[in-house]
Formats: structure tokens, C-alpha cells, sequence
């Protein structure tokens, strides 16, 4: 997915914190062990694209993304596999109802939120030894990138993004079923007009959560362990507490979805439950097979 489709704006939130504690993406199914053990250099390349580090600052670093990664294969990973095993087993029993597919997506949400959690320890100790002039560099750096996002919804605005929103989708969904059906399609489609881009409010909330992490850096600069104890509060706050609108948005968007993915299952053929079985399979033997340092 593109950084400058729709979908992929509506959801960079995200990246406000996941940049500070060491998010990172897997590389494809049959690159998985090469790219999993890469993951120490993405994210300390990612991690310097917020701020210049000091080398002992960058040796510490390096420790804590060591221990990060040790801890994500061996406590998250299976549960990954496991993830796989349900979905496949489901999905082959034709079992995919809008409620499992929330339960599914509920147990994603879990997994982003405990590497979130588990990252604050880096990401504190990080924070905790930036300088001032770190300091203002890191919030130009996420102001320029809210000013980006600004500029792009402002760029947007009185667009239709339904046609953006249908073809990221169908082209997710053909990595998993392989060619689409016309009812598949068409569901697609009826999803993509009724899904709300966040828009301004996705605008707004970026700028609250900058302005946030701001102060919490300011204020336990120097201090470690009430960094890390404050960056758990705040991403308490991301997941429980968002603004009022901004949730409600989100979570029609989630409706919509979970019945969408729900419907396009069921009007899966036996051609594309085998194709999934397969895509899944796949990646459940190749991170089933990574070998944690």
C-alpha cells in the first residue's frame, strides 16, 4: 500500500509513536527469516528519520531493539502462527461471520498494542536522553509531518475517494483469494462509498497527540523510568480514550469493514479458499520457522 493512497493517510497516526518505539514491517512470506532479522536496521533507520542520535545514545538503542526483537519471537510470533491456524481453519469450514471476524480483528489490535507497550521500553530511555536540541528537532520533524497531512486533506477535499479506497482494497483481497468474483466485487465496492475518510479529524487528533508526547518528553526528560511509566499512560489514552468524534469515525469504518471482509468470505469459491489455505499456510510455515537469537 502506498504512503499516498487514502487508507494509508487515514491510518498514519500511527507512525507518530510507532517511529519513537520500533514498529516495523515483515518483508513478504517467502522472505520472512531474511527480512525478521534485518528488522534491528529498519528500525534504527526509522527511529534516526525523527531525530539525529549522540553514538552512545545509538549504542543504547541497539540494545533495546536487540531486546525488543528477542522478546516479539519469542512471546509473539506463535501467537502470529496461532492467529494463522484459526484463520485457516475457519475459513476452510466456512466459519468467517462478522463476529469471528471481529474477534480476528480484536486479536490484531492486541498484538499492535503489546509491541507498542513493550516498545516504551526503548522508546522511553530514548526520550529520556534527548537533549533540547533533539528535543525541538523530534517535534519539527512530527510538526512538518502534520503539515503534511494537513496539506494532503485540504489537496482531497471534495474528492471522491471511493474508486482509491476499492482498488487498495481489491488488490489486499486478491493476495488472499487470488481474482475476484463480480459479488465480491460488488461488495468491495458498496464498502468503499459508505467508508468515512478521517479526514480533519484524523488532521486534528495528530496534532493533539504531537503536542502531547511533546509536554511528556519535556517533563521526565532525564528520568528513565517515569518516561517509560508516561508512555504507557499515553498509549492507554491512544487506545481508550481518543476524541469523542474521532472514535465514532473510526469505529463505523470498523463496522463497515468487519461485515465487508465477512461477506467477501462467504462468497469466496472453492478456488479461493483453497488460494487463501495456501497464502496462509505459507506464511504460517515461514514464521513458524524463524529462529529467535
Amino acid at each position: 500500500m502506498g504512503d499516498r493512497s487514502p487508507a494509508s493517510r487515514a491510518g498514519r497516526w500511527r507512525g507518530l509513536l510507532g517511529g519513537l518505539v520500533l514498529t516495523a514491517l515483515l518483508a513478504g512470506c517467502n522472505l520472512v527469516e531474511l527480512g525478521y532479522h534485518q528488522l534491528d536496521w529498519v528500525m534504527r533507520q526509522r527511529v534516526e528519520r525523527f531525530v539525529f542520535l549522540e553514538e552512545e545514545q545509538r549504542r543504547r538503542l541497539e540494545q533495546d531493539i536487540d531486546a525488543l526483537l528477542a522478546w516479539h519471537c519469542r512471546t509473539q510470533l506463535p501467537k502470529y502462527v496461532d492467529f494463522l491456524d484459526d484463520l485457516r481453519r475457519d475459513f476452510g469450514a466456512g466459519a468467517v461471520t462478522p463476529a469471528r471476524v471481529r474477534a480476528y480483528s480484536d486479536r490484531l489490535e492486541g498484538y499492535w498494542y503489546a509491541l507498542l507497550e513493550r516498545g516504551s521500553i526503548g522508546a522511553g530511555n530514548l526520550l529520556a536522553s534527548l537533549s533540547d536540541r533533539q528535543l525541538q528537532e523530534l517535534d519539527a520533524t512530527l510538526a512538518e509531518r502534520n503539515r503534511d497531512s494537513a496539506r494532503e486533506v485540504r489537496a482531497d477535499a471534495g474528492r471522491d475517494p471511493s474508486r482509491d479506497y476499492a482498488r487498495l482494497a481489491e488488490r489486499q483481497w486478491r493476495r488472499w483469494l487470488g481474482p475476484l468474483n463480480a459479488e465480491q466485487e460488488r461488495l468491495i465496492g458498496d464498502w468503499s462509498r459508505a467508508f468515512e475518510p478521517l479526514g480533519s479529524l484524523g488532521v486534528d487528533y495528530r496534532s493533539q497527540l504531537r503536542h502531547d508526547l511533546r509536554e511528556l518528553v519535556a517533563a521526565h526528560r532525564g528520568d528513565p523510568a517515569a518516561m517509560r511509566a508516561a508512555l504507557l499512560r499515553f498509549i492507554d489514552a491512544i487506545r481508550d480514550a481518543p476524541p469523542a468524534r474521532y472514535a465514532a469515525r473510526v469505529d463505523a469504518n470498523k463496522r463497515l469493514s468487519i461485515d465487508m471482509v465477512a461477506a467477501v468470505a462467504v462468497a469466496a469459491d472453492r478456488e479461493q479458499v483453497a488460494h487463501l489455505l495456501r497464502v496462509a499456510g505459507g506464511w504460517r510455515r515461514d514464521l513458524a520457522g524463524v529462529a529467535c537469537r
